[in-house]
């Protein structure tokens, strides 16, 4: 055994990250079950592991796997592992190695700082010491307060702060200043980048405290429209969250009727970005509880209405031929937007749709001509220049070739 954990680190790499998971999946075992056999290959390991962690394609399964490593290390009782007296001192070492890259590296991809401020807080959770974990987080406090922060560092500390408060909720109790209040800030950055990791951290942070921070959510949705967009993103990560495990669903479940008006509301929202994201949102939210929101989901498509209508962009199962049949609607953006939950459901689930070839094809088939009524001459000064407004229409209807 010991001869094939000194082979694991070279399996630890994005190359292929499939190997990686089930590596980090068997190490985590191992430690747990025969701590002393990963004494000696741990700092390699380690230093494996935070490479991986600099990866920008470090998401999903694997970033779990390797989180749960993370944890296994901090629970086992490795042999010349410090005692509990001095787990303090531990904790900040093992935090400095695994965040070394975010002080030491001028520019990362976003992605590793996601990852990263995840493993920060799955380390201070995994310890249990709230203390701790409350000086983690005014360190990170203050590091978003100042102004010589330098970016990266910046990104780290909203992130986190998000991370830390979906794993350890507590630790933002009597906090001050408020952590949502922080993450509301960093909006009015400059920094497409800052405000980007506020919206996500905004949404981590709300997952780990539903009833505090979900009613706080909708409200700013209602009653911030700049930050509207921003805003739905956040609730996108709370909903995707908890879609995706079968306990959670349980919890969130009730909270569906206080998301669904605000999300129905939005669905007409002048800007294109915003209405994509609540048909996101609205997708997401249907799988949590399909048998009872589908049908609400019909309702919002039924109006005469495009920016209504952009819903369908996202789903769905035994209702999607009432979708697909708005390929026939009279609103080109209608239209296009059909083709593309047609294409999704083609590469992704062609089964829902095998039935409905034989009336789709002929509509799909009329979309790739050229219509001379959507070609249109534009002057431009002196030059004449010519507008195509249904190409976009036919690249959508090529694409499911």
């Amino acid at each position: 055994m010991a001869k094939v954990l000194d082979e694991t680190p070279a399996l630890i790499n994005e190359m292929d990250l499939q190997i990686s998971q089930m590596t980090f999946s068997f190490l985590s075992q191992i430690t747990a079950l025969h701590p002393s056999l990963i004494d000696k290959p741990l700092p390699r390991l380690l230093e494996a592991c935070v490479l991986l962690l600099q990866s920008s394609l470090l998401q999903g399964a694997t970033l779990a796997a390797a989180l749960n490593f993370i944890e296994a290390i901090v629970f086992a009782n490795i042999p010349r592992k410090p005692s509990f007296e001095v787990w303090m001192i531990v904790l900040q070492e093992l935090l400095d190695h695994l965040t070394a890259p975010v002080y030491d590296h001028p520019v990362l991809h976003r992605q590793a700082y996601r990852s990263i401020s995840a493993c920060t807080a799955a380390v201070a959770w995994s310890f249990g010491q709230p203390e701790r974990c409350r000086g983690l987080a005014v360190k990170l406090t203050e590091q978003l307060m100042s102004d010589s922060t330098p970016d990266g560092v910046r990104l780290f500390s909203l992130l986190s702060v998000g991370e830390l408060g979906c794993k350890c909720p507590n630790v933002y109790e009597g906090f001050f200043p408020m952590p949502e209040e922080l993450l509301l800030k960093a909006f009015n950055s400059t920094s497409q980048e800052v405000k980007t990791a506020a919206s996500y951290a905004l949404g981590r942070l709300a997952i780990g405290n539903l009833e505090k921070y979900l009613p706080f959510l909708l409200e700013q949705i209602n009653s911030q429209p700049r930050r509207q967009y921003l805003l739905l993103h956040s609730l996108k990560e709370v909903i995707g969250s908890e879609s995706g495990d079968l306990r959670a669903v349980e919890i969130f479940r009730p909270r569906i009727e206080q998301i669904w008006p605000v999300l129905a509301v939005h669905a007409t929202a002048p800007e294109e970005g915003t209405r994509n994201v609540v048909a996101e949102c609205l997708g997401k939210l249907c799988l949590v509880h399909p048998e009872q929101l589908l049908s609400r989901l019909k309702v919002i498509r039924l109006p005469n209405k495009f920016k209504e209508r952009t819903a369908v962009d996202d789903l769905l199962h035994s209702s999607i031929a009432d979708f697909l049949k708005t390929v026939n609607d009279s609103d080109l953006n209608v239209r296009r937007v059909a083709l593309v939950a047609f294409n999704s459901a083609a590469h992704n689930k062609p089964r829902l749709i095998r039935d409905l070839l034989d009336i789709l094809l002929p509509s799909l088939y009329g979309e790739t001509v050229v219509r001379k009524e959507l070609v249109r001459e534009v002057e431009m000064g002196p030059f004449k220049h010519t507008v195509d407004d249904g190409i976009d229409l036919r690249k959508a209807a090529f694409e499911w070739y």
